[in-house]
């Protein structure tokens, strides 16, 4: 607006417009060709903020340090190791040692599952093993009447067998007639 001084001016990222701040509000243009068309790909975020990138360098530098720097007992940072080389070098002989055997037992072979843990191959096998535990129930159901079947067929036929054999000893016209 005319009359009025700029208080803020910033572009915006990558873009072609300009924000003013002024004393009567916000205004924005467009200058045509002041965006960068192709934003630098070397850089990780090109639009990261104040925080992000402070993050960022945090990060980097705790990077660069070596994990034998890092310690959590405070009172160590600014003290002095006053101990020989050869008590050092001792102890950094006991440390090669000791992360060798646990390479080393990182090393030994393990059982491979090759895809049998997988969430998908454990439901199926859960699944076919109820499948299974269904199938031997009915089949040992199955096999319960079956046998209780025949057992009973069993009896019907003696019980026929009784009664044919009680039929042929027992006539009662044989009562009546007699063989003398």
């Amino acid at each position: 607006k005319k009359g009025t001084s700029a208080k803020q001016i910033k572009f915006c990222n990558y873009q072609d417009f300009l924000g003013i701040g002024h004393a009567s509000g916000f205004s924005s243009i467009v200058v045509p060709g002041s965006g960068e068309p192709n934003f630098d790909t070397m850089e990780s975020n090109p639009y990261e903020t104040g925080k992000q990138r402070k993050e960022a360098e945090v990060h980097s530098l705790l990077e660069k340090l070596s994990p034998d720097m890092i310690s959590l007992q405070s009172k160590s940072i600014g003290a002095i190791d006053t101990a020989s080389e050869k008590v050092k070098e001792e102890e950094k002989k006991q440390l090669r040692l000791e992360l060798e055997e646990k390479l080393n037992k990182k090393l030994k072979r393990k059982n491979k599952a090759r895809g049998r843990s997988k969430v998908g191959s454990q439901v199926r096998a859960s699944a076919k093993h109820d499948l299974e535990r269904l199938r031997q129930k009915n089949k040992d159901v199955l096999e319960r009447e079956f046998n209780q079947k025949v057992k009973e067929e069993e009896v019907v036929e003696k019980d026929l067998k009784f009664l044919n054999e009680a039929d042929k000893k027992f006539d009662p016209i044989d009562a009546y007639l007699d063989y003398s």
